[in-house]
């Protein structure tokens, strides 16, 4: 994919989407990330590990270091869009793109269906 197509996705993707991208391409599953934590006495339950990868929180300074340090990057990696974009392979992007797509596709379908609505109730 081009990278000026590649940058139009910076803005919609997540820490946390980056976070699980690289925890695969290393070939982690969670619980053996969590276990490296554990390993490196810093623990981190795999429910913790799930919840960064969600966006529902978002892994503190120090478990960033952490990160870094298992998927062997630097922690401005996780704060870089560009790094972001790297990490994903052109199938991903081309993923992304579709969902965005579908996504897109229903709030129209929706709209239409609320405007079909409005028209019956109103006799236009």
């Amino acid at each position: 994919m081009k990278d000026k197509a590649k940058k139009n996705y910076a803005t919609k993707i997540r820490l946390g989407y980056v976070l699980k991208i690289l925890r695969q391409q290393n070939g982690l599953s969670v619980r053996r990330l969590s276990s490296l934590f554990d390993d490196l006495n810093f623990p981190v339950s795999i429910k913790t590990i799930y919840k960064w990868e969600s966006d529902t929180i978002t892994p503190d300074i120090k478990s960033l270091n952490v990160l870094s340090t298992i998927y062997n990057v630097g922690v401005e990696t996780f704060f870089n869009e560009r790094s972001h974009i790297q990490a994903l392979s052109d199938s991903e992007l081309k993923l992304i793109s579709y969902l965005h797509t579908v996504k897109s596709f229903k709030k129209m379908v929706l709209l239409l269906a609320k405007i079909d609505e409005e028209k019956s109730v109103y006799g236009n």
